[in-house]
């Protein structure tokens, strides 16, 4: 498992990871959420042959230097190495100093299949608004119940018929 620092640049720093032909993307969010992703993901690069990129949004308030956050950027890393070490994941873990969770589209190419978790509600979560946010940004970002629901594309809902 790798763990690297990535600017809201983009720029990568850490140990080099070999390309693959496909990557799927988990964007951190919730312990929850983020184990709900990481389970589907692992189900996902099983049938694909894909490995697995957690990304971990470190924000850092306006207040803040982004070169020297208050809190360690490590630290957002390791607490979600746990996740991935548990589903016995080869994971590469990204984490993007930034200042919304939402930069992490900078970090992404233009094909990426990006799986955000969360719990649905019938307000929208935060989750659920970084996966709209994601999609009308260009990405195919598919939301994971983490109570358990299927994955499904974000916007896609089930139709009710009206009476």
């Amino acid at each position: 498992m790798n763990l690297e620092h990535v600017s809201s640049a983009g720029h990568v720093t850490g140990p080099a990871t070999k390309q693959q032909c496909l990557s799927i993307y988990v964007v951190a969010t919730t312990d929850r959420g983020t184990q709900a992703a990481l389970a589907a993901a692992a189900r996902y690069a099983s049938d694909l042959d894909a490995r697995i990129v957690l990304l971990v949004p470190h924000v850092v308030p306006y207040a803040q230097s982004l070169e020297h956050p208050a809190d360690a950027p490590a630290f957002s890393g390791e607490r979600f190495r746990e996740f991935a070490d548990t589903l016995g994941l080869d994971t590469t873990i990204r984490v993007c100093v930034c200042r919304s969770a939402s930069s992490v589209t900078a970090l992404l190419p233009q094909d990426a299949l990006v799986l955000v978790g969360g719990r649905r509600r019938w307000w929208r979560s935060r989750e659920e608004r970084l996966a709209e946010t994601l999609t009308h940004r260009g990405v195919r970002a598919l939301f994971v119940d983490a109570a358990g629901v299927a994955c499904r594309p974000y916007g896609s809902s089930t139709s009710v018929a009206k009476r």
